[in-house]
């Protein structure tokens, strides 16, 4: 399930939007958003060709197509994104970071080399400073979660691993870390072509739990994302047909760690398409 026309599509560059809060004097109560100019973070390569017609060297640019971006902070003060491009003549998963400490960004580092497409990624860090990234792939000819993780920072990342083995396809990724020390992955399976579900996995002590079945509608549930809340509430998000002829978003929380979940709860009610949702406290 390759999305290349989404809400949360960037195309042919990535635009990186700073929110910043600023709070007004001691005697308001109001609060004031302030957004700052859009900033082209990709830039599409440009060679050198000889123009027969014009005899002489021009500069063209190659466009490429980036989207699906996913964006953590890190423990020493950087800011990690990850995207989607087809960059390399197929789709393949890059990232970047930025360090606030000298304003700058990295070069763009390449993560996968398949010749199949990788799409989809999703970024997290856990408490032992490790980076993960991890993103759908049809190398095997079915779309699978796969995932690698760093420790230095990208200098070295690990082998490539499969997350999921389903013969149905597997994607969107959304991983998070919960306070008890449990890595999070919630992902899409397609068990038909109308209907999608959400299954999610998560990681403790060196390995990984079995697969749970978190929606059960015979409808399409996907794009999941979760967080924890500073109550210790577990939430996922995601976009459903359900509420056909428009998509809504809809969650669930468990405050068991997964032992039990709430019903699943709309959020959206508008006459037109809501998809793709983040969250985070």
């Amino acid at each position: 399930m390759k999305q290349k026309i989404t809400s949360s599509l960037i195309s042919l560059t990535l635009l990186i939007t700073i929110l910043t809060a600023l709070t007004t004097p001691v005697n308001s109560q109001t609060t004031k958003i302030i957004w700052s100019d859009e900033l082209q973070l990709l830039y599409d390569p440009s060679v050198t060709v000889w123009d027969p017609e014009l005899k002489k060297n021009v500069t063209v640019t190659i466009p490429d197509w980036d989207g699906l971006p996913a964006i953590t902070p890190t423990s020493d003060g950087k800011l990690w994104i990850t995207w989607q491009t087809d960059a390399t003549g197929n789709d393949d998963i890059f990232y970047k970071y930025y360090t606030h400490a000298t304003s700058t960004w990295s070069q763009d580092n390449q993560l996968t080399t398949d010749p199949q497409t990788d799409f989809g990624p999703t970024i997290t860090q856990t408490a032992d400073n490790k980076i993960w990234i991890f993103w759908s792939s049809n190398k095997i000819g079915n779309n699978e979660i796969y995932y690698k993780t760093t420790t230095d920072n990208g200098a070295n990342w690990s082998t490539e691993t499969t997350l999921t083995t389903d013969p149905k396809e597997d994607d969107n990724p959304s991983a998070f870390q919960t306070k008890d020390g449990r890595l999070w992955v919630v992902w899409t399976r397609m068990i038909n072509s109308t209907n999608y579900d959400l299954y999610y996995k998560t990681f403790s002590g060196g390995s990984w739990s079995s697969e749970t079945q978190l929606t059960t509608h015979v409808k399409r549930e996907q794009t999941p994302a979760i967080t924890q809340t500073a109550d210790n509430k577990i939430w996922v998000f995601w976009s459903s047909d359900k509420t056909a002829p428009y998509w809504q978003i809809f969650y669930k929380t468990s405050t068991t760690n997964g032992a039990s979940w709430s019903s699943d709860t709309q959020l959206t009610t508008e006459a037109r398409d809501s998809v793709d949702p983040t969250v985070f406290q």
